[in-house]
């Protein structure tokens, strides 16, 4: 039975996804797994047009279970995504701490991508405890296996398309936060204006939402949500990972130095697994990821927690001025 995406506008299509019995029936011949008896369906986030993301918890033979599905717009796209995970897990096979999730099932009628979630907790709840130092250089050992994989990927990283998308952000921000307006579009025109340097090397396989909400700490780590993987320069990945940083210290209350210090140890661990630090490029990317940030913030997105009114225009103005201040080093 052919069924409407998801995460079109469809009420009708969420409403079969968070449907106990109906997805009860539909996963166990999807998944081979007669025995499985859903609980509950809970809608985890949900982007109308791009995406949504429901978490299951059930049983299966007397043992509990949960997995996450995660519903796109068109099959080719969740094809892609199902594809890519399985590369994925080849390619962290050989690690056994730094995981990513592993497919359990792809459905073309939904458009729907079936897998086990990742265990451990996400890396910004170890803010203020001693084993945040070493869960950052386990997050750059991940970082370092896939920019050295040779996963074959049919997107990369459009310098223009994303200038042109930050100049889009910053009139978002605007519209939000008449006030950071004026910051906002002046870092957006210089990075219009720079521009990072070309690169010599062949690009590299990129996660490009790579920051601590996507990251999972536990006998390692595991990093979650593969939507953007691209080929592009891993300056990008390391800038965002460290802008975000960044903007974790800001909601925690961390003083700089505790923040340089995190700095530190996830590049500083890239750098032993690579022997490659960041080179002119991280800085434009950084200051690139600040307008992508102050977008999310002023717009309750991104990485948890959302702060609302002052904190959030406080925030946002911090950011922008952070993205200023990458483009002058």
């Amino acid at each position: 039975m052919s069924c409407p995406a998801v995460t079109t506008t469809s009420r009708t299509a969420l409403e079969l996804l968070l449907d106990v019995e109906a997805m009860t029936a539909r996963l166990r011949a999807q998944l081979g797994s007669p025995a499985l008896i859903l609980h509950t369906a809970t809608l985890v986030d949900h982007k109308p047009g791009n995406r949504a993301v429901v978490h299951y918890l059930g049983e299966q033979s007397g043992r509990a279970v949960a997995f996450y599905a995660k519903a796109y717009p068109e099959p080719a796209r969740a094809a892609f995504v199902h594809d890519l995970v399985c590369r994925l897990c080849d390619v962290f096979a050989a690690a056994p701490d730094l995981r990513a999730p592993q497919p359990l099932g792809f459905d073309p009628d939904l458009a729907l991508v079936v897998y086990a979630p990742v265990a451990g907790i996400p890396l910004d709840r170890l803010a203020s405890r001693p084993e945040l130092s070493s869960a950052l250089a386990d997050a750059a050992r991940w970082l370092a296996t896939l920019h050295g994989s040779r996963l074959r990927l049919d997107r990369t990283f459009d310098v223009a398309l994303e200038t042109a998308d930050a100049g889009t952000w910053a009139g978002l921000v605007a519209t939000r936060l008449p006030n950071a307006g004026a910051v906002a579009f002046r870092l957006a025109d210089a990075l219009q204006a720079t521009r990072p340097p070309l690169r010599v090397d062949a690009p590299s396989p990129i996660h490009k939402d790579f920051h601590y909400g996507h990251v999972l700490v536990g006998g390692g780590v595991g990093v979650i949500d593969f939507d953007e993987v691209r080929l592009g320069d891993p300056n990008l990945d390391l800038a965002h990972f460290c802008a975000n940083l960044h903007l974790l210290a800001v909601r925690t209350g961390a003083p700089r130095t505790e923040r340089d210090r995190w700095l530190r140890s996830f590049l500083g661990a890239y750098s032993d697994a690579t022997g490659r630090e960041p080179d002119a490029a991280f800085g434009w990317y950084a200051a690139y990821t600040c307008v992508k940030i102050a977008k999310q913030v002023s717009t309750g997105r991104g990485p948890q927690p959302r702060p609302a009114g002052e904190a959030r225009a406080a925030q946002v103005d911090l950011i922008l001025r952070e993205g200023l201040a990458w483009l002058a080093r």
